[in-house]
């Protein structure tokens, strides 16, 4: 069973348990129980407004009931109402200081805001609560592998493994963090020990991949992400590694058919564009390759990467004029850019031999 089946099976069975919950509270309308679980259930079916409802309904009848408050928060949070949602975590936790899963809460929602320190002080406050609260191991984890504090990060994440040794987003992370530290024959083994967890863990498939592409195991990294077709079998993050992976194997052609692939699914996919421009610019095709990445400027007239790639593609064409235009956007956009000071100056200097010898 894939991916796709296992989430429509998941869908039906939420609208079984909310109908079954909706003639609950038919039945008993007080039941703030009855009325929590038909919100939670509400939120896993994306239906925000009913949650709400939900949630409010047990306020009317209890003021005192936290657990509404964190409902109410996790909908914000879902929204990206952050402060409003912190607002609602604060109230549950007016009412119950140790109410552990309503810091975590709390964090993320300053993880959200870029407040990392504000974050960590949540997550440590639910660790005051329960010193074995693995969620709360593994947030700090996670917030010390965005600030790059590895050793941190690692530290955090073994903690929470420790607590549960099956946990798979932990282990996600702490191969993730390899990857970061190039380490990566131990990202292979995390990942490895992800899949024997979890045979269908696409995530763990999809960096192991990541981790044979960046020691130039291309192979092995294709044969990963056709694994992921097993269980999702339109990933767009799996074939963008399989093209990438043809594209240094040197077959560009099979890269393109598999790029394009993606554009059918995404016609707006900047990674897919920018990697068939690639592909082509090593065909010797600039012309087409300038078609895409000034499609992808298109979409994102920022991505300095678009300019870059299309100033080298007019260098190809002889038009060095063009070509260092395309150079000064990038630098406008990123002053720090070096590829593109690299490749104006590169292009400057041919320009300067071309008029000298036409």
């Amino acid at each position: 069973m894939n991916n796709a089946s296992e989430n429509l099976n998941d869908v039906k069975e939420d609208i079984q348990e909310r109908d079954r919950y909706l003639t609950l509270t038919e039945v008993d309308p007080s039941n703030k129980q009855f009325l929590y679980h038909l919100g939670n259930i509400y939120v896993k079916l994306n239906n925000l407004t009913d949650a709400m409802e939900s949630y409010n309904k047990i306020l009317q009848l209890d003021k005192n009931y936290k657990e509404a408050y964190k409902g109410i928060g996790n909908v914000c949070l879902s929204q990206k109402k952050n402060m409003e949602s912190i607002e609602n975590f604060q109230k549950a936790l007016e009412i119950d200081p140790k109410y552990k899963e309503a810091h975590v809460a709390v964090g993320l929602a300053y993880t959200n805001l870029n407040k990392y320190d504000d974050a960590i002080r949540s997550y440590n406050k639910a660790l005051e609560c329960d010193a074995n609260y693995r969620d709360a191991y593994y947030r700090l984890g996670l917030i010390y592998k965005t600030t790059t504090d590895y050793k941190l990060a690692l530290e955090n994440l073994d903690k929470a493994l420790d607590l549960d040794p099956k946990f798979q987003d932990a282990f996600i992370a702490k191969g993730n963090i390899y990857i970061s530290l190039e380490q990566y024959e131990k990202a292979v083994h995390i990942f490895l020990d992800t899949i024997k967890i979890n045979p269908k863990n696409v995530e763990a498939y999809i960096n192991l991949g990541i981790s044979y592409e960046r020691q130039g195991k291309y192979k092995e990294s294709i044969e990963c992400n056709k694994k992921v077709f097993e269980f999702d079998p339109n990933n767009k993050e799996a074939l963008l590694h399989i093209g990438f992976a043809l594209d240094n194997l040197g077959r560009q052609k099979k890269a393109i058919e598999i790029y394009s692939e993606i554009l059918e699914i995404d016609p707006k996919n900047i990674d897919a564009l920018i990697n068939i421009g690639i592909s082509l610019d090593k065909l010797g095709k600039y012309d087409e390759a300038c078609q895409k990445y000034s499609l992808v400027l298109e979409i994102d007239p920022n991505y300095k990467l678009a300019y870059n790639n299309l100033g080298n593609s007019l260098i190809h064409n002889m038009k060095f004029e063009e070509s260092i235009v395309k150079f000064n956007k990038a630098l406008e956009i990123d002053p720090n850019y070096s590829t593109a000071k690299l490749n104006k100056e590169r292009a400057i200097k041919i320009f300067e031999v071309y008029k000298k010898y036409s």
